[in-house]
């Protein structure tokens, strides 16, 4: 019987490239530490909680809108890839000594924005970020440190 850690390396992956501006954009889904390095020191990434998959690339390359419509990565029920979900945590993470650290998220700045602005009121970008942000991503740190970045998120809405 294989360990977990024997499956979660039969699941790592190069997974794709494609050109942007003349320029390759390789996407890696559950990469190695060495595959991460061969991304540079700032790489995009969009971890799915549901398949426990997070995919990678250079964040020179592509923004994440464009990158999951490409590789058609979407929410279940949602007939356009591309977009937000509730079960989707992306971002930018920098090199930082031997680790790669969550510093910002386009994706979440837009939900709190949205959140802000309603206040007190149910809609889809408070109902989203409120479920990312109680989802346990723990997993994701054995390739990126998320947990601080989402403390601050939850102590700003209260979670």
């Amino acid at each position: 019987m294989r360990t977990a850690k024997e499956i979660l390396l039969l699941l790592e992956s190069y997974l794709t490239s494609f050109r942007n501006k003349g320029v390759a954009v390789e996407v890696y889904i559950n990469p190695t530490e060495k595959e991460l390095r061969k991304l540079g020191y700032d790489i995009r990434f969009t971890a799915i909680s549901d398949t426990k998959e997070i995919y990678c690339w250079s964040a020179h390359g592509e923004f994440h809108k464009r990158t999951k419509a490409l590789l058609n990565i979407k929410c279940p029920g949602q007939e356009v890839a591309g977009h937000w979900c509730k079960n989707m945590l992306e971002g930018v993470a920098e090199k930082q000594g031997t680790r790669y650290v969550m510093t910002r998220s386009e994706c979440f700045d837009r939900l709190f924005s949205a959140f802000k602005s309603d206040a007190g009121e149910l809609n889809d970008e408070r109902e989203a970020l409120q479920k990312i942000l109680i989802t346990d991503w723990r997993w994701v740190e054995q390739y990126i440190e998320v947990g601080g970045y989402l403390k601050v998120y939850k102590k700003k809405l209260g979670l």
